[in-house]
């Protein structure tokens, strides 16, 4: 009876193993559509891009001035309105960062130090200047007419009330003046859950994090990922302009999952040209409420991709992502018509599940 008890045991504890190590699952995602990123803005396009309700918006940068143009997800355009470069009331002079909320696009300007709000049709609305404590805020996300955000300095998060126009409730930044040059990143993305009470901050620079917060800036867990031991860290550099291997870049929720990538982009100049290093382009897939990695989207073609991207949407067994990069790495977007460097918006179906 004792040895029957103890291979009972030893078969339990084996099993319990295997079942514990059992790793997320693998989705392929196959290609349905390419969409020509037109004139994109090249400063923070992961910030600059998304998609309201059935269309995709971006923000597109020229020479004497900036637009937010919309398209259908067969590329067709379906609005357009131009924002003159300069520093009066509906100017800007640089792209931080788009959102569109409500029927209202909100512009993020960082040479202004200023968030521009314009209706669909373009006509200016109204600005809300940053204030002395905010910092430079990096990345904002609406959700119940309050604008949450995080800052690269001073504010780590931050509640703003649309109605009061005015900051209600913020946590501090580690770093309290500028970012330290040559130094890693912290911090880096932000997205307000609409489906439940959590604020989601994903870091850009290792170890994998993304911490979550309820809408009283009370800390309630965190996301975690092992990067293996080969990833390096996103360093501040002149500008700022951030460099090296950045992590969380993007996140996107639905009712049960947060989407984030497992690396969103690796590149650093060198000989004052752009350097852009191989990676695999996977979408990550957490249980909200476990915090496991739940699935790993992979798509096949693009396990040694060059650049950056970032998640659009995730309305599945959709999902839409932006890509910006060496056009040779991305031959599953569309081979050599897509040319040395690449800007594109990439519709995805999923194609099969395997364990």
């Amino acid at each position: 009876m004792k040895y029957l008890y103890l291979i009972l045991t030893a078969a339990l504890i084996l099993f319990a193993g295997c079942s514990s190590s059992q790793g997320p699952e693998t989705v392929t995602l196959s290609l349905e559509s390419v969409i020509p990123a037109d004139h994109i803005t090249p400063n923070n396009t992961m910030f600059c891009i998304g998609r309201y309700q059935d269309d995709i918006y971006y923000a597109q940068a020229y020479a004497d001035e900036f637009a937010i143009r919309f398209v259908n997800l067969k590329g067709e355009e379906t609005n357009r309105f131009i924002i003159p470069n300069g520093q009066g009331p509906g100017e800007a002079r640089h792209t931080l960062g788009v959102t569109v909320y409500n029927d209202k696009v909100y512009f993020n300007d960082f040479v202004l130090r200023r968030i521009s709000i314009f209706s669909l049709d373009g006509e200016f609305l109204d600005s809300t200047s940053f204030g002395p404590d905010t910092g430079t805020i990096i990345g904002f996300s609406m959700k119940d007419d309050k604008m949450y955000y995080h800052s690269m300095n001073k504010t780590w998060l931050g509640i703003f009330s649309l109605e009061e126009g005015e900051t209600i409730a913020s946590l501090p930044h580690p770093v309290e003046s500028v970012p330290e040059l040559n130094k890693p990143l912290q911090g880096g993305c932000i997205y307000a859950d609409p489906y439940e009470d959590a604020v989601y901050i994903g870091h850009a620079s290792r170890p994998y994090v993304i911490d979550r917060y309820n809408e009283r800036l009370e800390k309630t867990g965190s996301f975690h990922y092992s990067l293996e031991g080969r990833y390096g860290d996103a360093i501040v550099r002149q500008g700022p302009n951030i460099m090296g291997d950045l992590t969380v870049t993007s996140l996107f929720a639905d009712e049960e999952m947060l989407y984030a990538p497992h690396l969103g982009a690796r590149f650093d100049i060198k000989n004052n040209e752009p350097y852009l290093q191989e990676y695999p382009v996977e979408l990550f897939a957490f249980d909200k409420g476990t915090m496991a990695l739940k699935k790993i989207y992979r798509i096949p073609g693009l396990e040694n991709f060059r650049g950056g991207w970032s998640i659009v949407d995730v309305d599945l067994p959709r999902v839409v992502l932006h890509l910006f990069g060496e056009g040779e790495s991305m031959p599953a977007l569309g081979g050599e018509e897509l040319g040395e460097f690449a800007r594109i918006i990439a519709v995805f179906t999923v194609e099969e599940t395997a364990p």
